[in-house]
């Protein structure tokens, strides 16, 4: 079984885990990305973004270049949610907005940003333990082809 040394080990590459693990790269710190699925997802979760998450993207330089990948790259001041029209126009001064976007095309998105900024996201991968002594965390993964 190979040892890998990393600093951090984020469980997920949905969009929480990719995006925590860009910002770890950031810091100076080696994420390793581990994912269940062997592929990117295909079935959308969710069908846009709103809120704070497009300020972090945005703060990131990241929001132009996800406009482009964008079903509708304006941010939208309605947008329905859970089978309800959602009217922010209503909200006085509200920073508030959404951008249509499925989550798989989200996720190849956040797969290649994460990527390029040199986190390694190792698919068809299962964390199964860890134990903890005063130097370091030991992980055990299962991969496609055993344990790892």
């Amino acid at each position: 079984m190979p040892e890998t040394d990393v600093d951090v080990i984020v469980v997920g590459a949905g969009p929480t885990g990719l995006m925590l693990a860009t910002e770890l790269c950031l810091t100076g710190a080696r994420p390793l990305v581990l994912e269940r699925r062997p592929e990117l997802r295909d079935a959308p979760k969710a069908g846009g973004l709103g809120g704070q998450i497009l300020e972090l993207l945005r703060y990131r330089g990241l929001l132009e270049r996800l406009r482009a990948v964008s079903d509708a790259p304006h941010p939208a001041p309605r947008f329905p949610f859970g089978g309800v029209q959602v009217d922010l126009t209503r909200l006085a001064a509200s920073p508030l907005h959404a951008i249509g976007l499925p989550q798989p095309r989200l996720e190849r998105f956040l797969d290649e940003h994460a990527r390029e900024s040199g986190v390694e996201i190792r698919r068809g991968r299962v964390l199964t333990a860890a134990s903890q002594d005063v130097d370091l965390v030991t992980a055990r993964v299962q991969g496609p082809d055993g344990p790892e």
